[in-house]
């Protein structure tokens, strides 16, 4: 990257065309590798330069986003400071040309000027945008190429002491051209494998990213174990993080990652892992550290790290080491350290706790009376797994937990990281013969119960055969609201109303007649929320005369072997789902709502999918159950206005959803220009023929708007083709028609004509 920049030569007229920080902002450390390529390519073509457009920016030196300026922001700039800093770099690309007395005076006053009048220009700061502009001739100091110098010790001594002495006095312009002066012969003077200050930095950035990488503190698994058994080192706090970054697939993951996980802050995983390797360190006395600050430094104890990929958030993917990662499971597994904890729905449900939240239990009751077994809650420690079961009547479990300090003496502390969309009844544990001697089935009174790990293991199984994690979740194709726009014809003031109706309300209603796009835009409209197309998100179902309840929300169904079972329909299980997963949006879409008998469907959750009542819970029908109506859950039905046969929608569920016309679009600017890619005159001459029809049939007294042909019956050919457009007409709208005018065969048979007439000159080619 250094050697590309190193080509940018310098035209007075093109570059003060140029925002003088524009370039520098390519170096932010959040812009993302395909932006930069972008600005840089533009900033190349304005300033004439023939060379390749980098592609690759490892070794780099990069500015963090919030510290990114060259300069302070008004009110606190003064009138000089840009002009000083134009002073400096044009001096800059003036001195790396020109080797001059002059010059090299101008560019020390001008670096002097700088620090001493511009607080936010810090030294490595300078260095380093120095270093954008000419990396040939000026060092960049920033952390990466400080520690190979000073520290490693990869060029000489006598540059080590004097980029120390230039640090350490942080005022002066002719010592950093001093230092410059010397790299430069070091590096041309000594057989290294780097010879331009470019090739330094990248090998710098390299040496720092691979000390990361295969750091070894050295201990045996022995050692690991003695750790861990310290309560003084391993504290509740730090045993409960190396338990959140094992609940990630080979416990490796970013900081961010984890954070976003089970709630916290990042602040509080950095300072506590600092503080444990700290403690670590204090008791192996001797023991080599990495060089760098603050988590580079620290963090390697406990981890190895990788650098994330741009898919990853974060920046460094950490893993717990496997010796400590060993040593903590034989930790676990010397004790009983998995719990069966049992919730009264009566009282509290871990359904109402978002995931992450912690929680406590007492030892004692709100009576003052110790509960049952209180010498399981004195074993409990953090870091150990629970079962979240839920007692009568709901009599199932419900979610799956972690142990975490307690937030008192004479508590538990807990958390619940899963709330299973599918649950497992109380009948399928007592039927597994594996689980026959589990403590809570001696006597299933009481709160918090023994398991052993078999028996953990056995129930995790029936979890996760219910509830299968399944592979990683593919990457989905975007989609955004142009691309909406692009796919349904409407106007764009009229998707943001429905975005915002849906926001608001949570429940919308797409009603129209036939043909209009309903269901294909509802899936879209979902999409475009998600900014993706993830169906997994998307739960759909269709409602017809005997639909009910018991398919909707939850009844007896026959099983195999001829008994009955209370089983959830699929809108429960979609609550479920988008309840384990509270920061994300979930869409249960209803086609033909207005085909099924509404009431007894949606029974008792016409209270519940009300946005005011989300989030509480609501009794069920059947088995004493309730359930909780997310609000990150929206419900999307489609109503055809043009079924005769359907019952106006009653009173009750009208005012908790919105309704909105979705009518056909022939007149919309999107489906004219779909006309002129189509190209086609045998088309054309429907859609006018249809738009005709559509007049008449909105001022039918009998008929109304809500029955116009819809502009989708023109939208699933391929290219339109003569003889498709034929049979739409001869199969779709015709019968559409006489249905229509059953008692008025003259006007169908005159429209029907009419019809036939647009497509008939080309109905050869059919």
């Amino acid at each position: 990257m250094g050697i590309h920049l190193a080509r940018l030569q310098r035209n007075d007229d093109d570059l003060n065309k140029i925002d003088p920080f524009t370039f520098f902002g390519l170096f932010n450390k959040r812009l993302k590798k395909e932006n930069r390529i972008r600005i840089i390519a533009e900033l190349m073509n304005q300033l004439h330069v023939n060379a390749p457009v980098p592609s690759e920016f490892d070794g780099v030196p990069l500015v963090n986003s919030f510290t990114a300026a060259f300069y302070p922001f008004a009110p606190d700039q003064t009138p000089n400071q840009i002009e000083d800093l134009w002073s400096l770099f044009l001096s800059a690309l003036d001195l790396a040309d020109n080797q001059d007395t002059a010059i090299t005076e101008d560019f020390v006053k001008a670096f002097n000027r700088v620090k001493a009048g511009n607080p936010q220009a810090t030294t490595v700061k300078l260095t380093m945008g120095l270093f954008w502009v000419r990396p040939l001739r000026f060092l960049s100091l920033d952390q990466n190429n400080r520690a190979n110098i000073v520290e490693k010790r990869a060029l000489n001594e006598q540059v080590r002491q004097t980029v120390q002495l230039f640090l350490k006095t942080d005022t002066d312009g002719q010592h950093y051209l001093q230092v410059c002066d010397e790299a430069l012969k070091a590096l041309r003077e000594n057989d290294l494998a780097f010879q331009t200050f470019p090739e330094f930095s990248e090998y710098s950035w390299e040496l720092a990213k691979s000390s990361i990488k295969d750091y070894d503190p050295q201990f045996s698994n022995e050692e690991w174990d003695a750790l861990i058994a310290d309560p003084k080192i391993f504290t509740p706090e730090a045993l409960e993080i190396m338990n959140d970054w094992q609940q990630f697939d080979n416990a490796a993951a970013t900081c961010t990652q984890v954070a976003a996980r089970f709630g916290r802050k990042k602040n509080y995983y950095l300072t506590q892992t600092v503080s444990l390797a700290q403690r670590i360190a204090d008791v192996k006395k001797g023991m080599t550290l990495l060089s760098g600050q603050k988590d580079a430094k620290w963090w390697p104890i406990v981890f190895t790290g990788s650098k994330a990929d741009a898919e990853t958030p974060g920046s460094i993917v950490w893993q717990l080491r496997p010796g400590l990662k060993g040593a903590l499971e034989r930790a676990a597994d010397g004790g009983q350290r998995y719990w069966w904890l049992n919730a009264n729905p009566k009282i509290w449900t871990f359904s109402l706790e978002k995931i992450g939240t912690t929680q406590s239990y007492t030892i004692r009751s709100e009576s003052g009376h110790l509960r049952r077994i209180p010498q399981n809650f004195r074993d409990a420690k953090p870091g150990d797994k629970f079962i979240g079961y839920e007692t009568s009547p709901t009599k199932q479990i419900v979610a799956l937990g972690t142990i975490v300090a307690p937030p008192e003496p004479d508590t538990v502390g807990f958390r619940s990281d899963e709330l299973l969309v599918n649950r497992i009844d109380y009948a399928d544990i007592k039927a597994d013969p594996d689980l026959a001697n589990m403590e809570f089935f001696k006597n299933p009174n009481g709160s918090l119960f023994k398991l052993t790990k078999d028996e953990y293991e056995t129930i995790l199984d029936l979890v996760r055969d219910a509830n299968p994690d399944g592979p990683k979740k593919e990457i989905m194709e975007s989609y955004s609201r142009a691309k909406f726009l692009e796919d349904v014809f409407i106007e764009p003031t009229k998707y943001d109303s429905l975005v915002a109706l849906l926001d608001d309300k949570l429940n919308v209603i797409l009603q129209g007649a036939p043909g209009v796009g309903k269901t294909y835009s509802a899936k879209r409209l979902a999409w475009s929320i998600l900014s993706k197309k993830d169906d997994s998100h998307i739960t759909m179902v269709e409602f017809h005369q005997n639909y009910a309840y018991e398919d909707f929300v939850i009844g007896y169904r026959p099983q195999e072997d001829g008994g009955f079972k209370l089983t959830e329909g699929k809108f429960v299980k979609a609550c479920r789902q988008a309840q384990s997963d509270p920061d994300e949006k979930y869409f249960f879409i209803i086609d033909e709502i207005n085909r099924g008998n509404l009431s007894k469907i949606f029974g008792e959750l016409l209270m519940a999918i009300e946005k005011d009542y989300r989030g509480q819970p609501i009794p069920l029908a059947y088995g004493d159950k309730s359930l909780v109506v997310p609000k990150n859950l929206y419900i999307i039905g489609m109503m055809n206005t043009a079924d005769r046969s359907l019952a106006i929608i009653d009173y009750a569920l009208r005012r908790r959803f919105s309704f909105v016309d979705m009518e056909p679009a022939f007149e919309t600017q999107s489906f004219g220009d779909y006309l002129h890619r189509m190209n086609n005159p045998v088309l054309d001459r429907i859609v006018a023929v249809v738009k005709q029809l559509n007049v008449a049939i909105s001022k039918d007294e009998a008929l109304g708007a809500g029955f116009e042909i819809g502009h989708s019956y023109f939208c699933n050919g391929e290219n339109a083709q003569p003889g498709w457009l034929k049979r739409v007409v001869d199969f779709d709208l015709k019968p559409t028609l006489d249905e229509y005018w059953f008692d008025n065969q003259s006007t169908a048979e005159e429209w029907k004509k009419k019809l036939s007439d647009a497509v008939a000159e080309d109905s050869n080619n059919a």
